[in-house]
């Protein structure tokens, strides 16, 4: 079996844990401010700091770059013993109003953040419990007794900068029945708050904030999407909050199972406030702690109940889902890459039912080819998968798509799979999310906030609709009711270039967030730019009253005089790799025309063939491979051929031999490919075409004694590379690149060039 360059790992441990919420009561600390208007009337005084040391951070970067590698759940911090308590460190305070403080500061130098894991955690009926950095203005409080715990556990949020204070006021008669004792403090090497200055790890650039424009449609799904702290909080992934068919808002939360399965804390709402700048996000919205509920290795879920139901003010979204085994034709991810502020990422084709990495038998997998918008790094593992229906229908474990790799697959463990392939309740999702028994296999979300409007019916987007077609359009557009009444009926106006093509009534009955799929078709006559506009007219027989999601406008480019050409490319054993992409070479428009693969792994390759339509212009074809070792690396004798109806080739390769490959052609009318052949010259004859660097090249000029020519030979940008005078034959030198060119020819005693002739050099 062929090796790849990435390894992912699977943790192999089973481990429930029941913890407790991270609610806080959102005060500010006290700040011993009432020192001077309380009389202070005792005081016992320990060691009122602890020095953390500062980890070998280089070392514990260069772990990083290696579990980056084995797909480990991204790392940003490392737990240090600390084992500090009340009754063992800091300083008391006893004031005659009957209260007292607990004040107690740990300095860690060089570190971003601070975050505590609690081994013994008690408060009192009047405790709060106040943990922040004044200089960096972050305030963790009060903690309660309602984050007490059974097994008397607690963690922190990571809390900004290297000196954290704790202040601790209770009323004195209550000092014995406070617990508190701080097992480790996580020290953070890597800044998850600094979104300028990135750091090793951190967010690429291409990522895109959920609250630019293509986050729109999931304003109200991104309110899932959830950070998660794993490991003794010292690793970041991503969950989603699920809905279930009672629909009674018991959170489940669904992640990766390799992301690890040590108490975690869940942070809701982390995002940028706006698309651009980025800026930092609250961590304020988090709870600690969760029951694992089940797990599963081969689609790599791991399935929580957290300790707490989400309070009101989060404002929280519960995600519908499907765990029906279709792929999904327009797919989307909402994630948190390298623990940076909640991001989207988009793949406008179909996802592909695969192996894991290519690895395997049984396909439990669903790859992303690519992502057309943004893409997923280390900390988006157990991210959500959502269909053009907008349900989860997997979660990220794995994949070679990043910033620097637009080629990339990403793989997500099948929400089928993980349905109900196991026996065992504690290892299917169905035993869970069906507690009614209903056999759904597929549910929208809920939404426990009360809408905005009653009556308010939402245009999400177009899927399907091609940015280049020469055929008919049919795509689809997708409808959400998401104000508070059902809706009964509702109008449809459909344009093309301001041009009403249809007005259409439906009877769909939409309760509160029930999505549906209404398909659209149009044979435009038309050829370049086309606005294509949906209209929400009625609902329910009046005006809806929000009429800002109402209307949706997509431009493409239609091509009403297509010219035909013809593909056909072998792979080698691993078709899994190769992909292929043509895109225009102008100016405007600029789009992808076309994308092809991946393609099965057969030994000795397979050969394909398609047949594609261009227009006047020129445009980029480009050949992938995710191994960067082409289709003639080692592992068959792959090539690709794209030709003119009328048998010209256009591009020939068969020495692909590394990760990416480009190659740029033009279609100057319908009858030839930049080809100017004079009439009294069409018998010129290139021969052999293409060619191999190195190779003596020929021609043949019937009619005519004398073959000598004068030779130029262009590029594509019309820049001449090679330049002969009276010669009967030309050596292709060695350091040309490969390619197409156009070669002139003519008779010494013409003033013209007689012909151009394309010709192909590899």
């Amino acid at each position: 079996m062929r090796m790849y360059k990435i390894y992912f790992f699977l943790l192999t441990i089973l481990v429930t844990f029941s913890l407790s919420a991270q609610i806080t009561t959102g005060e500010l600390p006290p700040n011993r401010i009432l020192k001077n208007n309380i009389q202070l009337i005792g005081e016992h005084t320990f060691q009122e700091k602890l020095i953390i040391p500062k980890p070998n951070v280089k070392q514990l970067l260069k772990e990083d770059e290696a579990e980056l590698k084995e797909g480990k759940a991204w790392r940003f911090g490392t737990a240090i013993d600390s084992n500090f308590s009340i009754s063992t460190k800091g300083k008391w305070q006893h004031f005659s109003n009957g209260k007292s403080l607990w004040t107690f500061e740990v300095m860690a130098e060089g570190a971003y953040s601070l975050n505590f894991n609690f081994d013994t955690f008690k408060l009192s009926s009047s405790a709060k419990l106040f943990i922040y950095n004044t200089f960096n203005k972050d305030y963790l409080g009060a903690l309660t007794k309602v984050n007490n715990t059974e097994d008397l556990k607690m963690a922190s949020r990571p809390i900004k900068g290297d000196r954290i204070q704790f202040e601790l006021w209770i009323n004195s008669d209550e000092l014995n029945q406070n617990l508190f004792s701080c097992k480790e403090v996580v020290y953070a090497y890597k800044d998850i708050f600094n979104k300028t200055d990135k750091s090793f790890g951190s967010s690429g650039s291409c990522n895109i904030n959920i609250n630019c424009e293509e986050g729109d449609p999931w304003q109200d799904i991104k309110r899932s999407v959830v950070m998660t702290l794993t490991n003794n909080n010292t690793r970041l992934c991503t969950g989603t909050l699920l809905n279930n068919t009672a629909q009674d808002s018991t959170p489940y939360i669904l992640t990766a199972n390799h992301c690890g399965n040590s108490a975690s804390i869940f942070v809701f709402n982390y995002e940028s406030a706006a698309c651009s700048p980025n800026t930092d996000g609250s961590l304020s919205n988090s709870i600690y702690g969760a029951t694992l509920r089940a797990r599963n290795f081969d689609s790599d879920f791991i399935l929580y109940e957290l300790s707490s139901v989400p309070p009101a003010s989060y404002q929280v979204y519960y995600a519908g889902w499907s765990a029906i085994a279709s792929p999904a034709e327009y797919a989307t991810c909402i994630h948190h890459p390298s623990g940076d502020v909640k991001k989207i990422s988009i793949a406008q084709g179909a996802v592909i039912s695969d192996t894991y990495n290519n690895t395997g038998t049984v396909e439990n997998h669903w790859r992303v080819k690519r992502w057309e918008k943004g893409t997923t790094e280390s900390g988006s593992s157990g991210s959500p998968l959502f269909n053009e229906s907008q349900r989860v229908v997997g979660q990220l474990q794995g994949g070679t798509a990043s910033c620097n790799n637009s080629a990339g697959s990403d793989y997500y463990g099948k929400f089928s799979t993980s349905w109900n392939t196991a026996t065992d309740s504690s290892q299917k999702l169905s035993h869970w999310l069906d507690p009614i028994n209903t056999s759904q296999l597929e549910i929208d979300g809920f939404d426990p906030s009360p809408a905005s409007y009653n009556l308010d019916l939402e245009l999400k987007y177009n899927y399907n609709l091609p940015f280049y077609t020469c055929e008919s359009l049919n795509f689809n557009f997708l409808v959400k009711n998401v104000g508070n009444l059902p809706v009964d009926s509702f109008i449809i106006d459909f344009y093309i270039n301001n041009q009403l093509i249809y007005s259409k009534k439906h009877t769909n009955k939409l309760t509160r967030n029930q999505t549906i799929t209404i398909p659209a078709n149009s044979n435009p006559d038309t050829f370049g730019t086309a606005d294509v506009k949906i209209v929400i007219k009625e609902v329910n027989g009046t005006v809806d009253q929000n009429s800002t999601n109402d209307t949706l406008t997509n431009q493409l480019f239609y091509n009403s005089s297509p010219i035909s050409m013809f593909l056909e490319l072998k792979t080698d054993d691993y078709g899994s790799e190769t992909t292929w992409e043509v895109s225009s070479n102008s100016a405007f428009p600029t789009f992808r025309l076309y994308e092809g693969g991946p393609y099965p792994n057969i030994e000795g390759g397979n050969t394909y063939k398609d047949t594609l339509c261009f227009y006047d212009s020129c445009f980029k074809f480009t050949l992938y491979d995710t191994f960067n070792d082409g289709f003639n690396g080692g592992f068959g004798d792959g090539y690709l051929y794209l030709k003119s109806d009328s048998g010209d080739t256009v591009i020939y390769e068969n020495n692909f031999t590394s990760g990416q490959k480009t190659y740029t052609f033009c279609i100057e009318d319908t009858s030839t490919i930049i080809i100017d052949k004079k009439k009294d010259n069409a018998q010129f004859k290139l021969y052999p075409n293409p060619i191999r660097k190195g190779q003596v090249l020929n021609w043949t000029r019937k009619g005519y004694e004398s073959q000598v020519m004068d030779i130029q030979i262009h590029n594509l940008q019309g820049e001449i590379v090679l330049k002969y005078k009276q010669v009967k034959e030309i050596l292709i030198p060695n350091y040309l690149s490969q390619g197409m060119y156009i070669l002139k020819a003519k008779a010494d005693y013409q003033d013209e060039w007689l012909t151009k002739e394309k010709l192909i050099i590899y």
